[in-house]
């Protein structure tokens, strides 16, 4: 099974993702070819990517996982941002986070500690925590989309509604002909 580990967003915070879309499909450059948005019910923050697992380990994580300790926080969707981060092909559409960014980047260092544990390897790049609204493809669109896009940070609908988070879950997604279906397999509580 595809597993991933991430934050579920409040549905005022999904309505607020879907101003933001709209916002950009109406930016004065044509998207509809270029992105495969993201469903709304998909939209999440995600800290961890499992990739595929053995359906004997989910015990294991899952255990593991308990272990984790970290206090609930107040997240809010601070910016667009495009990813990677820097100059060249854009391949990722979407919103950053603020609020409690510390104790988010205290949950994610727990997490990637209990993974090792579990034998999963630490991912290399920096953690930016955001919830993506579209993926571009490669090639020349992704590159002419960077140019074009990374001076488009601006859509009047920033900071987006402070939302608590009091857990976070692990994840399954189900590759499909239409896009990913994910389903909750596990919910590990925060502290207050």
């Amino acid at each position: 099974m595809r597993l991933f580990l991430a934050i579920e967003l409040a549905e005022n915070v999904k309505k607020h993702l879907a101003r933001v879309r709209e916002a950009v499909e109406n930016f004065d450059i044509d998207l509809a070819d270029q992105i495969r948005w993201v469903k709304p019910p998909n939209w999440h923050i995600t800290l961890k990517f499992l990739g595929e697992v053995e359906d004997a380990r989910l015990s294991e994580i899952t255990t593991t996982l308990r272990d984790v300790r970290a206090q609930q926080m107040e997240l809010m969707l601070s910016e667009l941002i495009y990813l990677p981060p820097r100059r060249g092909p854009v391949r990722v559409i979407a919103c950053g986070v603020g609020g409690d960014t510390g104790r988010l980047n205290l949950l994610h260092r727990a997490i990637e500690q209990a993974c090792e544990s579990a034998g999963f390897e630490r991912e290399r790049r920096a953690f930016t925590a955001h919830a993506t609204l579209g993926r571009a493809p490669d090639g020349a669109a992704a590159s002419m989309m960077g140019r074009y896009l990374r001076g488009k940070t601006r859509t009047g609908l920033f900071p987006g509604p402070e939302f608590i988070v009091p857990q976070f879950v692990l994840m399954q997604s189900n590759l499909k002909a239409d896009g990913a279906e994910y389903v909750q397999v596990a919910q590990f509580p925060l502290e207050k």
